[in-house]
């Protein structure tokens, strides 16, 4: 079986995690990783189903026992990573990862599994909505996360296999659902 994974990637607030959870409901074949971060857990998260929360300590440990397939420190002190043990978990199960991370691991990602991986970037109708959107979600605001949406947005037309402009949550999802399983329906008809 290949060792196939969907990336959903974009800025933040753009609603990678809404979307990846609805395409996770519409498939039983799609099953989204526990990822691991050191950022604060927010108050409806739980430690090991939301994410693995670590101290940076933890972490860099982590790091240097080659722990995870891919991580980034995606603002200062806030690292995100891929325990390597969560794939290997949902492929053994004959299921497809959907892995919610930023541009550049999505870009790490995409050049280790190449056409096994198929990535969705999803972005903003504006610039002035991201930072509505940036502004009402219940987390500090800083000037370090406003000046990454924009490297964000340009980045993500690099690595992107397809686009998804989150002008409208139902429509954005219905888009994703439609492309992701284009890409397992076209996969199986390359192995026949």
């Amino acid at each position: 079986m290949k060792k196939q994974i969907i990336i959903i990637t974009g800025g933040s607030g753009v609603g990678k995690t809404t979307i990846a959870g609805r395409l996770v409901e519409s498939n039983q074949k799609f099953v989204k990783p526990i990822t691991a971060t050191t950022r604060e857990k927010r108050k409806d998260e739980v430690d090991g189903k939301d994410y693995f929360f670590l101290s940076i300590e933890d972490f860099k440990k982590k790091i240097e026992e080659k722990f995870f397939l891919e991580y980034e420190e995606v603002y200062s002190g806030k690292f995100y990573g891929v325990p390597k043990f969560e794939l290997d978990r949902i492929w053994k199960d004959g299921k497809i990862p959907v892995l919610v991370i930023d541009v550049m691991g999505a870009q790490t990602l995409a050049a280790i599994y190449d056409r096994n991986a198929y990535v969705i970037n999803i972005t903003y109708p504006s610039i002035d909505i991201a930072y509505e959107r940036i502004f009402k979600r219940d987390e500090t605001v800083d000037l370090e996360r406003l000046h990454k949406i924009h490297a964000e947005e340009m980045f993500g037309e690099i690595i992107q296999t397809v686009k998804v402009i989150n002008d409208d949550l139902e429509i954005a999802t219905q888009e994703v659902i439609h492309h992701a399983n284009s890409f397992i329906f076209l996969s199986q008809m390359e192995n026949i």
